[in-house]
């Protein structure tokens, strides 16, 4: 997994576990520590909406136009656009 830093945001890029070690808890250790280390917000797309939300991501309907580029590329790929989620994680302060 890495971040991946833009003008406006900041997003959660390329994670993978192969498939061997999918289920053992290091997709979530992975995007966890991401998560610590980024600034208060941050999106994620993916197709995969259930892992990012046990993560307490969001599935947003307004991104930034940064997005809007990678779904059109998610489409290219096959997905549909009810397929593709954008989501976003708010650190909670206090």
């Amino acid at each position: 997994g890495r971040l991946r830093k833009y003008l406006n945001c900041t997003e959660i890029a390329t994670v993978g576990v192969i498939q061997e070690k999918r289920h053992s808890g290091i997709g979530s250790a992975v995007v966890n520590e991401l998560i610590r280390r980024c600034p208060k917000e941050i999106y994620v797309l993916c197709v995969i909406p259930r892992f990012f939300d046990r993560l307490c991501f969001t599935e947003v309907k307004t991104f930034p136009a940064v997005f809007q580029k990678k779904i059109e590329f998610c489409k290219k790929y096959g997905f549909n656009e009810d397929e593709i989620f954008v989501m976003l994680h708010k650190k909670i302060t206090g």
